[in-house]
């Protein structure tokens, strides 16, 4: 029996040194991510250039969205000039331009039709006033017979003349009534037609809004997008107004990072602080260079409020590389470890 139950100890003791797992030789990715604050590189001075609006309204055309698709972008690291193209997003609104452009057609053919038209219509009227006119001025004179015909006929021109007065000025009114109802009907037209080509010019804007280009001259740096958790590629989808792409004054890189408020007594304007890949080992110094004097909550800072730490406040902070690895670029992410 007592054999039989120490045989039974040692094989229990075989069995719990098997499961005991061996000490790992170095970190693991998943421990190396979870250490440090996070960041990414970014220019050192810089114009964020955004994502545009993804907006169209256009008479009944009207379409929205909060997101919008990058067509096409300068590669990173590009030297650009001022005025010159950076980027371009989708714009989805083409049908809408042979609508605009039908209805701005047929909008001017009927307005130099209502010219054509009115012009018409006034000289007729304006013939008939001036005849109604001459035939006024013919009763007139023939009501001065008196004494050359007879009492009875002398009223019938004198009758006569008081019609054509009546008849002339009804000619006239009715000249001025039509010259005044053509000009309203043209200033109608007009501004119908003024409106679509305002519509035009809007479709441009639109359209004119989707390509982004550089406000100075300076290097083209991608920037990190909160949603993909990852720096900038074509073809990307991302909220409207998003710092996409910076252009920056020159090559000189920097991280931004987040530190939770109860860990800021480790962080100073001045210190160094070691930066790397959230997988790798190797690190690059950097030097605080500002600290943000208010902190904000760690969600809109990293723009994704589902995050567990979402409702935590951070203050952000900047710090400057001297030599950076050839592995840092701007838009990537890192971990920062004071």
């Amino acid at each position: 029996m007592r054999k039989l139950c120490a045989g039974l100890l040692l094989l229990v003791a075989a069995c719990a040194r098997r499961s005991m797992p061996a000490p790992a030789a170095q970190e693991t990715r998943a421990s190396l991510s979870d250490k440090g604050f996070f960041g990414r590189v970014t220019p050192r001075s810089a114009t964020p250039l955004h994502a545009p609006p993804n907006v169209f309204r256009i008479k009944g055309w009207n379409s929205r969205s909060n997101w919008i698709k990058l067509v096409e972008v300068v590669a990173d690291g590009t030297r650009i000039e001022a005025g010159k193209e950076v980027a371009r997003f989708e714009f989805s609104h083409e049908d809408a331009l042979p609508w605009i452009k039908k209805r701005l057609a047929e909008s001017q053919a009927e307005l130099e039709s209502a010219r054509s038209r009115t012009a018409e219509d006034d000289r007729a009227k304006s013939s008939n006033a001036a005849l109604a006119a001459l035939t006024r001025r013919n009763a007139e004179l023939d009501t001065r017979k008196e004494g050359l015909v007879s009492d009875r006929d002398l009223s019938l021109l004198k009758l006569a003349l008081s019609r054509a007065t009546v008849e002339e000025g009804a000619a006239q009114s009715l000249a001025t009534a039509g010259t005044a109802a053509g000009s309203s009907e043209l200033a109608l037209l007009e501004a119908r037609a003024g409106e679509w080509k305002v519509a035009f010019d809007r479709y441009a804007e639109y359209e004119r809004k989707t390509h982004i280009a550089a406000p100075r001259a300076g290097w083209v740096r991608y920037g990190y997008l909160n949603h993909a958790r990852r720096k900038l590629q074509k073809p990307d989808d991302m909220p409207s107004g998003t710092p996409f792409v910076y252009v920056a004054e020159d090559e000189r890189l920097s991280v931004e990072f987040y530190v939770p408020e109860h860990r800021t007594s480790a962080i100073v304007v001045g210190k160094a602080v070691q930066v790397r890949l959230p997988d790798a080992e190797k690190r690059a110094p950097a030097t605080v260079r500002t600290i943000a004097p208010f902190p904000q909550e760690i969600g809109f800072l990293r723009g994704d409020d589902e995050l567990p730490d979402a409702h935590e406040k951070s203050y952000v902070v900047v710090a400057d590389f001297e030599a950076p690895p050839a592995t840092f670029s701007s838009g990537i992410e890192v971990r920062v470890e004071p």
